[in-house]
């Protein structure tokens, strides 16, 4: 078996361990023109045949280098030409600016996941190598990366692939030599301008010569060991999730503080990482010192909040950790609405009430439904107030003789305090008739003797809402 056999061979191995493709797929490969790219097209190429892949080149030319850059997009023409492969091509002029690697770098991606639906592409396929992985778990943990970062590149990484990651770079040059494949050289690698290529060309080599002939092998397994373990701790994490979160409003995630103080701390960062995912549908921009902002206000005596990423919020509320995506800063677009007369629904906040008449109590315990209120009728005349609280505020709540001061009444109760501002109140003149969701004024309580009665219930919208899709099949609108 020759040399580009065996490579071939390794290739196909990797790719069908790590699924990384299979029998009609459709793959988009990021071409330069440089070594890495071209032996990743050449290899699929080879696949092509025998899995009947479709294969579509893309190739972006940032202007960075001027005539190398005219001559990278006319090689990647020939290669492509040559073999009788699709070639897209971007034109996007950049100019030297800090961060430049990365702006390059969302450009080309995100031109990639671009062209994806377009032709209905199922990956797109990278050249990263081993030197690659090596750079990225040093950089990662220089960093401070958790294991999720040091594991550095996965071979799949949801529908981009790396089928490149079990090889050198001399092994990849060297695969092209043996079919006397030319490529392209990117002059500016040899230069040290970014911090990958000072890692590159300084860093790596001087701690191959003075600490660890084996260092690229050695990042490399590391990279697979925080791989696994990070695996472990995000499937533990799933559950563990599960099993701390409590019952709590639809449009929040609520945990109670001592079980989470229970926990190991690294879990307790998953356990935080994936609540916040399920505001912001993305881990990526939660870092370990998010956490620590998390664990600080956890811990702390108040009521506090903090905002994180992607406008997901954590509120610390008594004995309750919640995470959100509705700003604890509550600024209504009404602050009041009359109601003249019944009326079988109105909108008021982010509520739905509706009203009707009754001439005597539902059967079982309708005061056990705290959404909703059962007035008498002749206690109060139209008409009504819906209002949030205002300084001052007291009632006597149901059950109570005296009057309460409304703000003593959310404390005794505690109704969180982010809430408070946002609870609809029904008034009658200067009268609170309902704390909605709370307790009604026992002066309009319903009586033995009550002949006309009036029910007022509220709903939140988005509980509304996801009632709505459930009926059509839909976990959520």
């Amino acid at each position: 078996m020759n040399y580009t056999e065996n490579f071939l061979e390794r290739f196909e191995q990797f790719a069908l361990k790590e699924k990384l493709f299979k029998e009609n797929d459709k793959i988009l490969v990021g071409v330069s023109g440089g070594a890495d790219s071209t032996a990743l097209l050449l290899a699929l190429y080879h696949m092509s045949a025998k899995y009947q892949l479709f294969l579509l080149v893309a190739h972006v030319n940032y202007h960075l280098r001027g005539e190398d850059s005219i001559e990278d997009e006319q090689f990647v023409k020939r290669l492509c030409f040559d073999r009788n492969i699709a070639l897209v091509i971007k034109d996007n002029k950049l100019e030297p600016q800090p961060g430049l690697e990365n702006i390059a770098r969302k450009v080309r991606l995100g031109y990639f996941r671009h062209l994806k639906p377009k032709y209905k592409i199922e990956n797109i396929a990278l050249g990263h190598h081993k030197e690659d992985q090596a750079e990225t778990v040093l950089m990662k943990t220089f960093r401070g990366a958790g294991f999720t970062g040091l594991k550095g590149i996965r071979p799949r990484s949801e529908s981009v692939i790396h089928p490149l990651l079990p090889f050198t770079k001399d092994e990849i040059k060297q695969f092209l030599v043996d079919q006397d494949i030319e490529w392209r050289e990117d002059k500016s690698n040899a230069e040290n301008d970014f911090t990958r290529n000072k890692v590159r060309n300084e860093l790596l080599p001087w701690i191959k010569e003075n600490i660890n002939p084996n260092i690229i092998e050695q990042m490399n397994i590391m990279g697979e060991i925080f791989a696994s373990t990070d695996e472990l701790l995000q499937e533990t994490a799933r559950h563990k999730f599960r099993q701390l979160k409590q019952i709590g409003r639809d449009y929040r995630t609520e945990f109670c503080i001592n079980d989470l103080l229970k926990e190991n701390k690294s879990l307790r960062y998953y356990v935080f990482r994936l609540a916040y995912s399920t505001y912001s549908e993305t881990e990526k921009d939660f870092y370990y010192k998010n956490y620590l902002e998390i664990e600080d206000i956890m811990l702390s005596e108040a009521s506090k909040y903090i905002t994180l990423p992607n406008g997901v919020y954590v509120v610390k509320e008594y004995s309750r950790l919640i995470f959100t995506d509705d700003d604890p800063i509550f600024l209504p677009e009404e602050t009041s609405r009359v109601i003249e007369s019944i009326r079988s629904r109105f909108s008021f906040g982010d509520y739905i009430f509706s009203m009707k008449k009754l001439k005597m109590l539902p059967k079982g315990h309708p005061f056990l439904d705290k959404n909703a209120a059962y007035l008498d009728f002749d206690s109060f005349a139209f008409p009504l107030t819906v209002r949030y609280r205002e300084d001052g505020d007291q009632f006597q709540p149901y059950g109570m003789k005296g009057e309460k001061k409304l703000k003593d009444f959310f404390i005794d109760e505690k109704v969180p305090k982010f809430d408070r501002d946002r609870i609809p109140i029904v008034t009658n003149g200067d009268k609170i008739i309902w704390v909605c969701g709370q307790r009604i004024d026992d002066k309009f309580k319903v009586r033995s003797d009550s002949k006309n009665i009036i029910m007022l219930k509220i709903e939140r919208k988005s509980r509304i809402k996801q009632r709505s899709a459930s009926r059509y099949g839909k976990e959520d609108i």
